[in-house]
């Protein structure tokens, strides 16, 4: 698709960029990608999300129209998702507006007492795997077969020094090369190295969409950069003002029960002599939520022991009334803070379970 029929089919979105976008843009740009290859599925979700949220206000405020750069304009989609999910909750309007530096992205002025913040922030997945996607859906849109892309142990989903980078690059490489020799017509059962397997299912015509895998159990934010992530939002939190992080998460591996035990802490399936005084503390305001998580014993003592504690109970997220995770399915997942001395919280997370708790979101991306 070229730039002049891009723009006329999509106007919401060509009106945020610059005229010499396709230019300006970085190379590995997901909306170039999307463009240069008619990915109209991507290209439709992007300008309906535009269409239906404040985006100019947005992009022209926390990205001052720098939207050429591929991490920019991810951030500023995951932005758009978080105002088309907490929208359902109360009425909000952006606050990270030019010249509010060190405000949260989004605020909800009638919510609550006085009002409530919400703060963005993305997990994404290694870029090359996002190749090997886009590079198997093209290949095989409208053909009969379905690829299912596996992740083995030896390949690395969120790569952390020059050796595993050094290592997924063979692995993709030389699956690409394989791929060229395949008839998406009449492929075989699979391609495979030691990294990456994709399989090739016949099940009718499959627009290119694909189940990915990870063949293994990954261990928890093993360097603590999602620790690290969300203990840094908590800076946008302004006084006694309650914060939300909206989480959009992008990893395949992380579920719900993974930013449960980052955030609230690890349960003890065996009785321990020190249970968390923070837990037994506010046992009582958070009783039905502690014991519906596995979080109580039959005596209603903390699973939770002491020292075993989330980053929830840190001071930092004392005013963090709790995370939104929305994850790779397009679920939504609200992570109340129980270890905090502001009990208002509790109504805000009657609030929020009630309206997009378990919803999914299927248009978004």
């Amino acid at each position: 698709m070229n730039w002049p029929t891009y723009t006329t089919r999509y106007p919401d979105t060509a009106g945020l960029l610059p005229s010499n976008f396709m230019n300006a843009a970085d190379n590995e740009h997901h909306l170039i990608k999307a463009i240069n290859r008619d990915r109209t599925n991507y290209l439709d979700k992007v300008e309906s999300l535009i269409s239906k949220t404040p985006a100019r206000q947005i992009a022209q405020g926390s990205y001052q129209n720098d939207l050429t750069r591929k991490v920019a304009f991810s951030s500023f989609l995951s932005e758009l998702k978080a105002y088309v999910v907490i929208d359902n909750v109360c009425s909000l309007t952006p606050a990270d507006v030019a010249g509010g530096d060190g405000l949260p992205d989004l605020t909800c002025e009638n919510f609550g007492r006085g009002g409530i913040d919400i703060e963005v922030t993305r997990l994404s997945s290694w870029d090359k795997m996002d190749e090997v996607r886009m590079e198997v859906e093209d290949m095989f849109n409208g053909t009969p077969y379905t690829p299912i892309i596996n992740w083995s142990e030896k390949f690395f989903v969120m790569p952390y020094t020059h050796v595993d980078i050094s290592a997924n690059e063979r692995f993709v490489e030389n699956i690409r090369e394989k791929l060229q020799n395949v008839n998406p017509n009449n492929p075989p059962g699979k391609v495979a190295n030691y990294g990456i397997e994709i399989e090739f299912r016949k099940t009718g015509a499959s627009h290119g969409v694909m189940g990915g895998t990870a063949a293994r159990a990954f261990p928890i934010d093993p360097v603590g950069a999602i620790r690290s992530r969300l203990i840094e939002k908590t800076s946008k939190q302004r006084g006694y003002r309650p914060l939300i992080i909206f989480l959009d998460s992008q990893l395949s591996f992380l579920n719900l029960i993974d930013i449960e035990d980052i955030l609230h802490g690890t349960a003890s399936s065996f009785m321990k002599p020190d249970p968390s005084p923070i837990v037994e503390k506010y046992e009582r305001v958070w009783q039905s939520y502690l014991s519906d998580k596995g979080y109580l014993r039959n005596d209603n003592s903390s699973r939770i022991e002491a020292g075993d504690e989330g980053i929830f109970g840190e001071n930092e997220f004392d005013q963090v009334a709790g995370v939104v995770l929305f994850d790779i399915t397009n679920t939504c997942h609200y992570v109340p803070n129980f270890y905090s001395r502001n009990l208002e919280l509790k109504h805000i997370f009657s609030e929020v379970e009630n309206k997009i708790d378990g919803e999914s979101f299927p248009n978004l991306f």
